[in-house]
């Protein structure tokens, strides 16, 4: 990633985005960027964009696909996913996936399938 790379962030719900108004202050709306709700901020030289995309796989798939087609960040983050995948996860718990899947990757780019060990 470079130095200067946009992190884009996306959320499903409000009370996933509170922390981020505490942890940016300078976040501001953005406009014209579609059906979602989009912010910016700075930290450092690193833009960081976050999309409030609306619940369920569809909205975040589209949403991430419009913050990349958009913006072009270095890196996608996803806040508040599989909460409704296991009833054990707390508002809070972190986590991390043993395996990823690039499935809509910008022009120029392979298909990337990864995978690790719990």
């Amino acid at each position: 990633m470079s130095r200067g790379g946009t992190i884009a962030v996306v959320v499903a719900v409000e009370e996933e985005f509170v922390p981020y108004r505490d942890l940016f202050p300078d976040l501001r709306p953005l406009r014209k960027t579609g059906p979602w709700e989009v912010h910016e901020a700075r930290v450092g030289e690193r833009r960081v964009v976050l999309v409030l995309s609306d619940c369920g796989p569809a909205n975040a798939g589209a949403a991430t696909e419009r913050v990349i087609g958009h913006f072009a960040p270095a890196i996608v983050l996803n806040g508040g996913a599989a909460g409704a995948h296991e009833r054990e996860l707390l508002p809070g718990d972190v986590v991390v996936g043993s395996r990823y899947a690039i499935l809509f990757p910008p022009s120029g780019q392979k298909r990337i399938d990864g995978g690790g060990e719990r």
